[in-house]
């Protein structure tokens, strides 16, 4: 006796795919150096594409000298004042996302507004990569301190991050006089497979975040606090292999960790009123290059740069991640 089922040769055909207009939650990544930036704007009209940065010199005490004549000022008591310079070029960034009209005619969902979406969402990556690799950069003067107390980069392996590395980084930074992000501490940017290290080995030292602070006076991604220093942790961090040390490698064994003090780099203040803000620009209708109006293209464009403005605010911690992760 035929036994009719959903799978039926002559049946099967009638059942279909149920789309459903609920979207799947996206995986955003944990970013958050934008946060910590010194931000100036570029005006326009100003005939320059090159942010300038100023800072006068160090306090020193060289050129006091003591009185040792009763109303005769010293002869060399006088000092030069000398102001320091740091130049950031904006470079311009483009992206381009094209829908068709059959597209736009038949969608489930609305196209135009989730590109949109997805242009902030990867605009916000892509900048935060370019602090992220400047903060990496060879830049003379950046404090760097390598676990395991390795002889060099090249030597890192099996070099896991642990608490003293962290204690190692402030204290430099203390040294060159660096000041804390919110008038108490610093802050630092860990890649979330080194956070694994120091959350693993911890000691009593060791603050979670819900023991110092409110939730809603948390930095984005702040997982604790030690020696005076906010962690944040990111799962877009900075890794670089030998031979390629200040170039992003996605295989790389070597992992860094950035500490820092206020002020320490500078990126573009990037608001409404700049003419070089972030711009989401739609072409729909025919024009020379579409006549039939066949597509319609939503682009995103800005101008953007990172800079370390002191280099000795900046601790770059290199070390190993544990083979479990």
């Amino acid at each position: 006796m035929a036994t009719n089922t959903t799978s039926a040769a002559g049946l099967s055909s009638q059942y279909q795919r149920y789309l459903s207009r609920q979207l799947l939650e996206k995986i955003l990544p944990s970013i958050h150096l934008s946060k910590f930036a010194l931000k100036k704007a570029l005006p326009g009209k100003q005939g320059s594409k090159t942010m300038r940065f100023f800072r006068f010199a160090e306090p020193s005490t060289a050129n006091i000298q003591s009185v040792g004549t009763e109303g005769t000022t010293p002869s060399s008591s006088d000092k030069s004042m000398t102001l320091e310079t740091v130049d950031a070029d904006l470079v311009q960034y483009v992206q381009q996302i094209v829908i068709t009209d059959i597209l736009s005619a038949t969608e489930l969902f609305n196209h135009t507004e989730e590109a949109i979406r997805q242009h902030g969402e990867d605009a916000a990556l892509h900048c935060d990569n370019i602090i992220r690799n400047e903060l990496a950069s060879n830049t003379t003067g950046k404090n760097v301190v390598l676990s395991g107390n390795a002889a060099s980069f090249g030597a890192l392996s099996g070099d896991e991050i642990d608490e003293q590395d962290i204690l190692l980084a402030a204290t430099k930074l203390k040294q060159d006089g660096a000041r804390p992000v919110d008038g108490v501490n610093f802050a630092a940017s860990m890649p979330t497979e080194v956070a694994f290290s120091i959350l693993n080995n911890t000691s009593g030292v060791w603050q979670g975040a819900a023991q110092y602070s409110a939730p809603e006076n948390l930095y984005s991604g702040e997982i604790g606090r030690l020696f005076g220093v906010r962690v944040m942790e990111t799962n877009k961090g900075f890794r670089s292999a030998v031979g390629t040390q200040y170039t992003y490698d996605g295989a790389g064994a070597a992992f860094s960790t950035f500490v820092f003090g206020k002020d320490a780099y500078g990126v573009p203040e990037l608001n409404s009123q700049s003419p070089f803000a972030p711009q989401v620009l739609i072409a729909d209708g025919p024009d020379k290059s579409d006549p039939a109006a066949l597509k319609k293209v939503i682009s995103y464009k800005t101008f953007y740069t990172a800079k370390i403005l002191q280099p000795k605010h900046v601790c770059e911690i290199y070390s190993t991640i544990n083979s479990a992760v």
